[in-house]
């Protein structure tokens, strides 16, 4: 395992120090997603109703299906998950034998008082006039693990970070130093001078002239850009999978926005995979109760936690980001608005 700091084997250590560097950046980057998954989409209305749907996301991008349903005490709320995917709400089983699920379909996760002693499944067989639960799911069609395309583009960035950080590396080593197989003294020197000191003590059969050589990588620059460009269009080609908007191309002089925004119809395909499934469930939710709850994509974020209230009582936000992405194919809030 690296530790900090440089050894008096520097080949090793730096050798160390990349693949640790390497290993830093895959749990870094892997960690980051897995906690930005749950809180990718947010609610309209969701005040109406006593749903924890920060809960519901951990739940739904963990592959559970996910119970919303009226308690004993009136509100709807978070109820559990299905222990059984046979029914007739589930896309996948259009051409099985399906029913209508129940509460013994239910693995409960709130209080035994507030669960209804007899449950049922809306649906709109009786276009939604009847039963008391609706389930949720992350997407109609689950063919992809959401964290198994999180692992992928992180590895490939991790070779890419690799090199970046490699080339870096090399880049500072311009002098080669020729001794003798064992001779210590060298990787002393080496050490003292890659370690900030200005000078190195050697003994009077050290020849500068005839045991150093400068190298000048005129190409390390050039290809810490190409990197950092192939880079950026990994994490590009990441959001728009998971939904999120990224411009399609590096943003240069020449590059008109609608150019750079070229990738929207990908990205909102990939979005309307989360939305669609939630919002089918939640569309017989509304219809049975007279709800008006929708899902929507939380890609302001920033805009609305950076908001200051004005001296009205009003707030002050960015009105260039709150215009900016509020597309109504994806579903995307105001800035501001919930």
């Amino acid at each position: 395992m690296y530790q900090p700091g440089v050894k008096v084997d520097l080949k090793e250590d730096l050798q160390q120090k990349v693949i640790g560097h390497r290993n830093n950046f895959v749990h870094i980057m892997t960690s980051r997603y897995y906690e930005l998954l749950p809180q990718l989409i947010d609610y309209r209305n969701k005040e109406s109703i006593a749903v924890d749907f920060l809960k519901l996301e951990v739940g739904l991008r963990n592959s559970y299906e996910m119970v919303i349903g009226e308690a004993t005490n009136g509100k709807i709320v978070l109820m559990g998950y299905v222990t059984n995917p046979n029914t007739i709400t589930n896309a996948k089983t259009i051409f099985q034998q399906t029913r209508q699920l129940q509460k013994q379909d239910i693995k409960f996760i709130i209080p035994d008082f507030l669960i209804p002693a007899k449950m049922r499944e809306i649906t709109y067989l009786d276009d939604c006039q009847t039963g008391n639960f609706v389930v949720m799911r992350n997407k109609v069609l689950n063919y992809t693990n959401d964290y198994q395309i999180i692992d992928h583009f992180v590895e490939e960035m991790a070779e890419i970070t690799t090199s970046r950080f490699s080339i870096i590396m090399q880049l500072k080593i311009m002098t080669f130093f020729i001794s003798e197989n064992g001779d210590e003294s060298v990787n002393e020197i080496v050490s003292a001078l890659y370690n900030g000191s200005p000078f190195a003590k050697v003994d009077k059969f050290f020849d500068p002239e005839e045991q150093m050589l400068e190298y000048h990588n005129d190409n390390g620059a050039n290809n810490l850009v190409e990197l950092k460009r192939e880079y950026q269009n990994k994490i590009s080609e990441l959001n728009n999978l998971i939904g999120i908007q990224s411009i399609g191309v590096e943003k240069e002089s020449g590059v008109s926005d609608t150019e750079a925004q070229a990738n929207k119809g990908a990205t909102f395909s990939n979005a309307n995979v989360y939305l669609s499934a939630r919002q089918k469930s939640l569309d017989t939710l509304n219809k049975r109760y007279n709800l008006e709850i929708e899902a929507i994509y939380n890609d302001e974020v920033s805009s609305e936690l950076s908001q200051k209230p004005d001296s009205e009582g009003g707030t002050q936000g960015n009105e260039q980001n709150s215009n900016n992405n509020g597309s109504d194919q994806q579903r995307t809030p105001e800035a501001g608005q919930e």
